[in-house]
């Protein structure tokens, strides 16, 4: 069995980071909890510690700047597994692309939708939408005023 080692997703706006160091080496036994890699991003510097026991093999070399997600490494459970990973031909130059998430939707547009099908079950004609005319205060648009409220009906 492996365990693969990914770039976490530390915030809500990090879209990638650094490797500094691998705090353990290549083929190496690690167990789960030990630190094994150290990335920096824009804000903070985070050890990431190993998920589970086994043989650490590197697919990302110090210094690359990574997308989250990306992998990084793998532990192997057990020796021959290591090996014939390592010998595979897999190695720091091979970091597999980044898994992408869907984006959320769009807070706004979900919450428009829900309102017009609230008006619309209630039978409410929303008014006409009617801002300030261009020139005023330096926009086109603006909050509205009671002569906008006039001159919509």
């Amino acid at each position: 069995m492996s365990v693969e080692l990914t770039i976490p997703k530390l915030g809500m706006t990090m879209k990638e980071a650094k490797i500094t160091q691998w705090a353990k080496a290549e083929g190496e036994w690690v167990q789960k909890g030990e630190v094994i890699l150290v990335i920096e991003t824009e804000k903070i510097t985070f050890e990431v510690k190993a998920p589970a026991d086994g043989y650490l093999h590197i697919l990302a070399s110090p210094g690359k700047t990574l997308p989250v997600g990306a992998r990084v490494g793998v532990l192997l459970e057990d020796r021959e597994a290591y090996e014939v990973a390592a010998g595979a031909g897999e190695g720091p130059s091979q970091p597999s692309p980044p898994v992408e998430s869907p984006p959320p939707p769009a807070p706004g547009r979900e919450l428009a939708v829900k309102a017009s099908e609230r008006a619309e079950c209630r039978r409410i004609r929303p008014l006409p939408w009617r801002g300030r005319q261009p020139g005023t205060m330096g926009s086109t648009w603006g909050p509205f005023r009671e002569q906008d409220r006039e001159d919509a009906s």
